[in-house]
């Protein structure tokens, strides 16, 4: 979408009024388009609107298909974070986990990073590992053909 991609340029490059404006008219001319929902909040939570960001990531829920509530839901949990609720940041963060099985890695990374500012750096080790075994039991089953030597779908010979 050119609105999210101006935007978002405006955003990145401090101009906050701009990025507004911009995602804004995009929202008007496309009600539906939940990453324009997205970074509207993202622009709100860098200025510290964080009611505005909670509002926007909120109505993005409501628009975007189910693999994107992962992002809403992180995102969501900067802002409890921001306001100071610790626990509801970690109920989010490990809500945004179980939308795809785990497959979300900006989840991943921010409730690692949350448990190790909390002083919990074995509990940010085991948010990695639990990754690591979602993401290897998922692969493994989406390559069934790899099991007892065979590549390529072929077996070995002998």
């Amino acid at each position: 979408n050119p609105y999210h991609a101006l935007g978002t340029l405006e955003h990145t490059h401090g101009n906050i009024r701009a990025a507004l404006a911009v995602i804004k008219e995009g929202i008007r001319n496309c009600p539906q388009n939940h990453r324009l929902y997205h970074a509207l909040g993202d622009v709100y939570l860098d200025a510290n609107m964080l009611d505005l960001a909670e509002e926007s990531y909120l109505a993005g829920l409501q628009h975007g298909p189910h693999w994107s509530k992962s992002f809403f839901y992180t995102s969501l949990s900067f802002v409890s974070y921001a306001l100071g609720h610790t626990r509801n940041s970690r109920t989010l963060l490990r809500q945004s986990l179980e939308v795809n099985g785990g497959m979300h890695a900006q989840g991943v990374i921010a409730l690692a990073q949350l448990e190790e500012s909390e002083g919990n750096v074995e509990e940010s080790r085991e948010v990695y590992r639990d990754a690591i075994l979602r993401y290897e039991k998922k692969r493994r089953k989406r390559s069934p053909n790899r099991r007892n030597g065979s590549k390529n779908g072929q077996k070995k010979n002998g």
